[in-house]
């Protein structure tokens, strides 16, 4: 015999539908809220590597400079270096240990971002072009524990492991830049005042251009001055 169920009853088109709205504004909320964590999260990530890639500037601009025997920084003008390096954005030294000049300067070469770059030159004293074939970027041969897994096929520039389209992953070039690089003697021609800007261009791009970058700076003061 069939039961009758007194009072029970359908959903309704229009309860339908506001169910339906209320379930899509939510997945659309979730979805927001994980974007922005992930975007969040990819910011934190190139913070800390621009980061972590300054300090290893410093640190390799004070290793070549602190044992050297004699410096040269020009303010009004480049003392070595490409024809283009801008005033003040180039340093000239001598080693103590085997009486070798070098130079270090911030340049953009064609097609690549702008960086620390480090050449021999032939003597010291005057304004010096880099001698052939000894031109490398500051940081190149270094890698970091977690990011870089060594130097990229391309133009001998530092590779870092990322996802490819195929979900495989790949090593890319890392688009590091360093601008408003400024050497300047603040005391005495035995030391330097470094500052310069570090920016991950492949996060900053994407935002509207790559314009400014974390800052850093420190005076470096030679440990053996002739």
């Amino acid at each position: 015999m069939a039961r009758a169920f007194g009072g029970q009853r359908g959903a309704t088109l229009i309860e339908i539908l506001v169910a339906s709205l209320v379930f899509a504004l939510v997945a659309i909320a979730m979805g927001s809220l994980y974007a922005s964590t992930q975007r969040s999260m990819d910011v934190g990530s190139a913070q800390a590597f621009v980061q972590q890639q300054g300090t290893l500037i410093q640190e390799e601009l004070s290793r070549q400079v602190v044992p050297a025997r004699q410096l040269l920084v020009g303010t009004a003008s480049r003392v070595c270096g490409p024809s283009g390096v801008a005033a003040g954005q180039s340093l000239q030294f001598q080693r103590a240990i085997d009486d070798t000049v070098w130079c270090i300067f911030q340049n953009e070469y064609s097609g690549e971002p702008s960086f620390l770059h480090i050449c021999s030159l032939a003597s010291f004293g005057t304004v010096a072009d880099c001698q052939s074939g000894t031109t490398r970027p500051l940081l190149a041969g270094y890698a970091t524990a977690n990011q870089f897994r060594g130097a990229h096929p391309s133009a001998g520039k530092l590779g870092v492991e990322m996802a490819a389209s195929s979900g495989a992953a790949a090593l890319q070039p890392v688009q590091l830049r360093i601008m408003n690089t400024a050497f300047a003697t603040p005391v005495s021609a035995n030391s330097v005042d470094i500052r310069f800007e570090v920016s991950d261009c492949t996060l900053v791009e994407s935002l509207g251009g790559c314009t400014a970058g974390l800052r850093f700076g420190s005076t470096v003061t030679l440990r053996n001055p002739a």
